[in-house]
């Protein structure tokens, strides 16, 4: 790979990390005239507003997984399971993309990711090809409390922990009401 950063977007369900991901990904392409390429490693998502240049689908679904008589969350942990058993193929596929810029969409439940093996070793296999970093996106309507934000801020310190990356916040949708409320904090 020549000079390529691998940006993971991580938050909670909800957080806006698909709409991130895509928006990110335009903004580059429009504002910095680079290439980037977007990869879902969320394999319960029944559409995404990008085209995947890889999709973790290839290798499972959730769908088809509960076809086989599993739950959602059965299914969820079940996909993660064979996904992290075919992470030299995924990393191998994501570190081959030719882009400037890779963007890679994560899964909603975010303790897939972060808290089962198979998030901290994809990252750690390809961590190994180009620089990698991680965004932590902040639901702001989980941050409108004390309480809340100071939880809300313990995510990206334990993304960066089990991830072994630089770990960026951001606090997304910030046009609603409740970013006032954060402001305070």
């Amino acid at each position: 790979m020549g000079r390529v950063l691998i940006i993971i977007f991580l938050g909670t369900a909800g957080c806006g990390k698909t709409s991130l991901t895509y928006t990110f990904g335009e903004w580059l392409k429009k504002e910095l005239n680079v290439k980037a390429s977007y990869v879902n490693m969320d394999p319960g998502v029944y559409s995404t507003p990008y085209p995947p240049s890889y999709d973790v689908r290839e290798i499972v679904t959730v769908e088809k997984l509960m076809l086989d008589g599993l739950g959602p969350n059965g299914g969820m942990i079940r996909a993660a399971e064979i996904i992290e058993e075919n992470i030299p193929i995924v990393s191998r596929r994501i570190s081959s993309l030719n882009s400037e810029f890779i963007l890679i969409d994560t899964p909603g439940q975010i303790e897939l990711f972060l808290f089962r093996p198979m998030g901290p070793r994809l990252i750690e296999d390809i961590a190994k090809y180009s620089s990698t970093v991680s965004v932590y996106i902040i639901d702001p309507s989980l941050a409108s409390s004390s309480s809340g934000f100071a939880i809300s801020l313990t995510f990206p310190l334990i993304t960066r922990l089990r991830l072994k990356i630089p770990t960026v916040s951001v606090i997304n949708k910030s046009d609603i009401s409740e970013i006032s409320k954060i402001e305070k904090f």
